[in-house]
């Protein structure tokens, strides 16, 4: 498939009849590739042998044939139309500048050549390059970092050592209000009132 861009070059004519009166005509051309359509300027009074200095860039995608029609260019009226032909460009495809001669006809009659310059300037990415089917991936190869996570986060690692329980160190809980049993003075009891020994109590005997 041939895709890129044809810079064509209407070099100059050489055609047989000027449709002209009095005055040498003014040949224009107009080149088509495809829908692509480009008008030269205006060779002024050059009657039969135009050169024009024209350069037209078409975007080209397996074209084959250029279509050309040749016109004296009159500012006040339609302008009059003098020969056409065609061109192949299958040549310009082969790389570096081609040099054509196409032949161009008038009411069924050869009317003179056109001499055209052709240079292609192909595209870096071809179209069967764009679209090549890329081969399957493999999964296990293709995705050996995200498993390796995913594996890591779901299996909680293990603590290697034993889980040793030690005794809390809080002190005693008191409870509001509760006076710690240290803080009561030692309670003292009188002395029992007995008389000291052999004294007789009243009434005894």
């Amino acid at each position: 498939m041939v895709i890129g861009t044809l810079i064509v070059r209407p070099k100059s004519a050489q055609l047989t009849k000027d449709v002209a009166f009095l005055v040498e005509m003014d040949p224009e051309i107009h080149v088509t590739i495809g829908s692509q359509k480009f008008k030269s300027s205006v060779a002024q009074g050059s009657g039969k042998n135009p050169v024009w200095p024209d350069q037209f860039n078409f975007r080209v995608m397996n074209d084959t044939l250029l279509t050309f029609t040749i016109y004296d260019h009159d500012d006040w009226s339609k302008s009059e139309f003098v020969a056409e032909g065609s061109c192949s460009i299958v040549n310009a495809f082969q790389g570096g500048k081609k040099t054509e001669f196409a032949a161009c006809m008038r009411k069924g009659k050869n009317a003179g050549q056109v001499v055209f310059e052709f240079e292609f300037i192909p595209d870096a990415v071809s179209v069967q390059q764009v679209y090549q089917v890329q081969p399957a991936l493999n999964v296990q190869q293709g995705f050996p970092q995200q498993i390796s996570q995913t594996t890591q986060q779901n299996n909680f690692p293990q603590n290697s050592y034993p889980i040793q329980y030690q005794p809390q160190q809080f002190p005693p809980q008191q409870y509001p209000g509760q006076i710690p049993m240290q803080q009561y003075p030692p309670q003292q009891y009188p002395a029992q009132g007995y008389p000291p020994s052999g004294q007789a109590y009243p009434g005894a005997y």
